[in-house]
């Protein structure tokens, strides 16, 4: 089926006037791609795509709203408007539209077309915004796009070594979107209730990431590793702490923050993998795949092995 149109649509929002259907056609197959991978329906969604499209700093991806973007772009052709620059269609709007009237005041004719009159309609909205200065697409869209509350959590799992595939699973266990067998039951889905990782407790996101004997064995494994002590905390209390304690950019920092995310993907991996295949490994191979991944991703990157406590660290988790 081919990559989602978001650079097509990107280039024609800056180009055109878009009507709201096409932005919301636009959205909704970039949404399907998200989540599907493909022209599919994406019924079911674990997180909306407005969610989706609020700032990393607020909880979402920071995805573009097509609709926020195209407004941010139709703002800018006003501003090239004002400037009688940017292209033969403003050059033409300005020579045979408005000519030499005012365009703030500029009254709209029977016959002017919608793209024309959406333009006209976008002026009050436009002239707080361009009265500032030239502010740039990115800066207006980030001025009008819907904002949300700012998480604390966002820097655990968005960081400069961050790997996508396991901060995405981590970030739908922050917001607590993933589909453990509690929140199945309350959707009224027919299942089974309990961990399938301890086979003792009730799933929830909190068990299944903090509380499962696993969950704990795994992380005490990984201190252990990086020579801190030991504990036992709640998810909420990891969350807090990692977020007061792995501050800054050292190897350590990076370690933990990698190596959580990893932790969170591979338990949930785990535990699919026990319900639908019917297969199950060890701790010891769990560690193994998360001491794998950190030492790849660190592999080459730029250590100060002077320094004895990041030397220790890349000999235990096999950083070369």
């Amino acid at each position: 089926m081919g990559s989602p149109p978001i650079g097509l649509s990107n280039y024609w929002c800056r180009q055109l006037v878009l009507p709201a259907s096409i932005l919301k056609k636009v959205d909704q197959i970039c949404s399907r791609y998200f989540w599907k991978g493909a022209d599919i329906s994406a019924a079911g969604a674990r997180v909306s795509w407005d969610k989706i499209c609020i700032s990393k700093s607020e909880g979402g991806l920071g995805l573009k709203n097509t609709k926020t973007w195209n407004k941010a772009c139709l703002i800018i052709l006003i501003r090239k408007i004002l400037a009688g620059d940017g292209s033969l269609w403003v050059a033409w709007l300005k020579a045979y539209v408005f000519k030499e009237q005012d365009f703030w005041h500029y009254q709209a004719a029977a016959n002017l077309s919608w793209s024309i009159n959406r333009i006209l309609k976008s002026r009050a909205e436009a002239l707080p915004l361009l009265s500032t200065g030239s502010p740039q697409a990115t800066e207006i869209w980030d001025l009008i796009r819907c904002k949300g509350q700012t998480v604390i959590w966002h820097k655990l799992i968005w960081f400069p070594s961050h790997i996508p595939k396991f901060s995405l699973i981590a970030w739908m266990a922050l917001l607590n979107k993933l589909p453990t067998r509690d929140r199945l039951l309350k959707m009224g889905i027919n299942t089974d209730s309990i961990c399938v990782n301890c086979s003792t407790s009730y799933e929830t996101r909190d068990h299944l990431f903090s509380q499962c004997t696993m969950a704990v064995e795994l992380w005490n494994s990984i201190l252990k590793l990086n020579g801190m002590n030991t504990t036992f905390l709640s998810w909420d209390e990891m969350v807090i702490k990692a977020c007061s304690l792995w501050k800054g950019r050292s190897l350590l920092t990076t370690i933990l923050k990698i190596s959580w995310t990893v932790v969170i993907y591979t338990l949930w991996q785990e535990r699919n993998q026990r319900i639908f295949q019917g297969r199950s490994r060890t701790l010891g191979c769990l560690l193994k795949e998360v001491k794998d991944v950190v030492g790849i991703r660190l592999r080459g990157t730029n250590i100060n092995r002077l320094d004895s406590t990041n030397l220790q660290l890349c000999s235990v988790w096999g950083i070369v």
